[in-house]
């Protein structure tokens, strides 16, 4: 797995021999042939220095966790703080995968609604506190000057694999994933609060509501 350093860090005198000394650590506990690591100099919301770590899979999947010297240097800290970037890495490729299979899915359902609308996939950058920032996609109905996207919220949702929203001018409608099924479901914004899986129908009256009227 190869492990760089950005030049930020190499002038560091003092940090960069650190962060390079637990490399041998750091390709140990990832383990992913498919994962390229970069080094750079960071500081937390305090202004305190420290190393800034940002693997980043051939799938596209991206993760990264920043560490103060001390935690670099602490065996136990430190091996615990990458044993959970390696699992976030892990979630955002499968969370990629399924947005991929949902947009996949409901495109042609959008390009299919009432209005002939224009429909298309743009990217979309999601940061979170688990995983830092990665890159996916939305998509972006626009019918009648008025536009909804589907848009990818979080790959870590309460009680859920992952969420969703369709967010139009009249209405947002959340979709929950969840994993076990590899299936989604739509959460109501109101009472009654009854789950129901997603389907083309029900996409369809989703739409609606958030898109609202058109000519």
């Amino acid at each position: 797995m190869p492990i760089t350093q950005d030049r930020t860090l190499q002038a560091d005198a003092d940090l960069s021999p650190t962060v390079a000394n637990r490399n041998w650590l750091v390709e140990s506990i990832i383990d992913l042939s498919t994962v390229n690591a970069e080094w750079s100099r960071a500081t937390d919301v305090r202004g305190r220095p420290g190393a800034f770590l940002h693997l980043r899979d051939r799938s596209g999947a991206e993760a990264g966790v920043g560490f103060l010297p001390e935690e670099v240097r602490d065996d136990e800290a430190f091996e615990t703080r990458l044993r959970g970037l390696k699992d976030a890495l892990l979630k955002v490729a499968a969370w990629r995968l399924a947005v991929e299979r949902l947009l996949t899915t409901i495109q042609p359902w959008s390009e299919a609604l009432p209005g002939n609308p224009l429909v298309r996939r743009e990217p979309v950058r999601v940061v979170e506190a688990r995983s830092g920032g990665y890159e996916t996609s939305k998509l972006v109905i626009t019918r009648g000057g008025r536009e909804m996207r589907v848009m990818p919220v979080a790959a870590w949702a309460l009680g859920a694999d992952g969420r969703v929203d369709m967010i139009g001018p009249d209405d947002t409608a959340v979709l929950e994933y969840a994993r076990a099924t590899d299936s989604w479901r739509h959460v109501p914004n109101d009472l009654p609060y009854r789950e129901l899986p997603l389907t083309e129908v029900l996409f369809r009256e989703l739409a609606e509501t958030c898109l609202g009227e058109h000519d």
